[in-house]
C-alpha cells in the first residue's frame, strides 16, 4: 500500500510530476488552478499544491494528439513544394530589387 500525499510544496510537486516551477506558478497566477482547491498559500511565498485535485484536472484535459488531424504524405509533399516555390520567388524578387 502506498501513501498518497494530498498537499505538497511546489518544489516537491515539480520533482514528482516533472512540471517546471514556472509552469506551476503560471497556472496559479493566471487562475487556471482554483485557490483552496488546486493550491493554497500558508504564507506570502508558500504555495501548496493539492496533487489529488491536480490529477483530476489533468484527467479532464483533452489529449492533444487526438485533436490533430493526420497529414498524408502527398499533403506534406504539396506543402514542401509550395514552400520551395515561395522561397524561390522571394529570392528572385530580392535579386531584382
Amino acid at each position: 500500500m502506498s501513501l498518497v500525499l494530498c498537499w505538497m510544496r511546489v518544489q516537491k510537486n515539480c520533482e514528482e510530476s516533472g512540471d517546471a516551477k514556472d509552469t506551476v506558478m503560471s497556472r496559479i497566477h493566471s487562475g487556471i488552478w482554483a485557490a483552496n482547491k488546486k493550491y493554497k498559500r500558508t504564507g506570502p511565498k508558500t504555495p501548496w499544491i493539492n496533487r489529488v485535485e491536480v490529477d483530476k484536472w489533468i484527467d479532464q484535459q483533452p489529449h492533444v494528439e487526438a485533436a490533430r488531424q493526420p497529414v498524408s504524405k502527398s499533403a506534406r509533399r504539396q506543402k514542401a513544394t509550395a514552400d520551395t516555390a515561395r522561397t524561390q520567388d522571394t529570392n528572385s524578387s530580392q535579386r531584382q530589387g
